[in-house]
């Protein structure tokens, strides 16, 4: 049995438990039994349809130290070998607990610590900001030198396996898809909405809007009445099949994180902003060499960022070759296998 370990909520959004389901569904396809762990029901949705077994062990999901002894509970109950955590809250001493009992791998966004963990994963473009190789070369678990194995780079992005499945658009820059993640705590959607229905010019007029509204999503109300006061607005509401959406768009606008990745997979030309902190290192990996644009910090300033997602917007939506420039270079970034890749490495634990 493997487990997993991760939560979502309107703070934590949907991309740590999504990213899981995207593992276990490949894990599932070698042969093996997965159980997802959860400290509250906020997921409970998420995992609805996916027929894993789920426990919830009902303790408040910002405090993982309290939950040490039950998971070793769990552990044993349960014949689990292998633990995937995916949170950015545990620290070295919870991992160090969990590690008594079984094999521990984590996904590392931020390398803050260096974690006593059996496989270590870190996917993002920007991981090479840090000398993973040296950090985790001889690494001391509770009883022995553990030499943690490394899988690093957007080559083990774990992008559904519906991402093999559909093919880039390639068309007349006219079709824009509005995303922000799961909550969208900083009001992007809305922010970039309002300001084109203010220009009332030839982008409103000639673009088709397909704004994603995610399940943690707070404003969801003052983004249903501007969007349904905008004639070439769509509004798609949990979207279960992301990629045939992004096949059928030319453009993306888009937070920073996991988003970015599946948009690289379907080389769609996109403008992305931070708008959390651990979005931070996206800010220059993916504007590297022109792949994509990044248009700024929401967090930070908020109208300058806006403003330049109108204005980037404007220039990609008349620039055909700038699409297509993009394009290219995202095809060099990452082939959407990463899951089956990072099911294996499990599986081998």
């Amino acid at each position: 049995m493997i487990g997993i370990r991760a939560d979502a909520n309107n703070v934590i959004a949907t991309g740590h438990v999504m990213r899981c389901i995207t593992i276990a569904n490949a894990l599932r396809k070698l042969g093996e039994d997965v159980i997802f762990i959860t400290s509250d029901h906020g997921a409970d949705a998420l995992l609805a349809g996916e027929s894993f077994e789920h426990i919830v062990l009902n303790i408040d999901w910002n405090t993982p130290d309290a939950e040490s002894d039950r998971q070793r509970e769990i552990i044993r109950k349960y014949d689990i070998c292998v633990m995937l955590i995916d949170s950015y809250l545990v620290n070295c001493e919870y991992i160090e607990e969990i590690s008594k009992e079984c094999k521990v791998a984590y996904i590392d966004d931020l390398h803050e610590h260096i974690y006593p963990v059996d496989l270590l994963i870190n996917y993002n473009g920007y991981c090479d900001n840090w000398n993973y190789v040296a950090d985790y070369k001889n690494v001391f678990g509770h009883d022995k030198i553990n030499t943690t194995k490394l899988l690093l780079g957007p080559m083990y992005a774990p992008l559904r396996e519906q991402f093999l499945e559909h093919n880039p658009r390639g068309g007349n820059g006219r079709q824009i898809l509005l995303a922000a993640g799961g909550g969208d705590i900083c009001r992007l959607m809305y922010g970039v909405l309002k300001n084109i229905a203010n220009l009332q010019d030839e982008l409103l007029d000639t673009c088709d809007w397909h704004v994603v509204i995610g399940r943690y999503i707070e404003n969801e109300g003052e983004l249903l009445e501007l969007a349904e006061s905008m004639p070439n607005v769509t509004v798609h509401k949990n979207v279960s099949n992301m990629a045939e959406l992004m096949s059928e768009c030319d453009i993306a606008i888009s937070a920073a994180g996991t988003m970015l990745t599946e948009c690289a997979v379907m080389r769609l030309a996109t403008i992305y902003a931070v708008t959390a902190d651990n979005q931070r290192y996206d800010a220059d990996y993916w504007c590297r060499n022109g792949a994509m644009i990044y248009a700024g910090d929401v967090t930070a300033d908020r109208d300058k960022t806006l403003g330049v997602i109108v204005s980037e917007l404007r220039s990609l939506v008349f620039e055909k070759k700038r699409r297509e420039d993009c394009a290219k270079k995202l095809a060099t970034i990452t082939d959407g296998k990463g899951a089956q890749r990072i099911a294996q490495a499990l599986a081998s634990l």
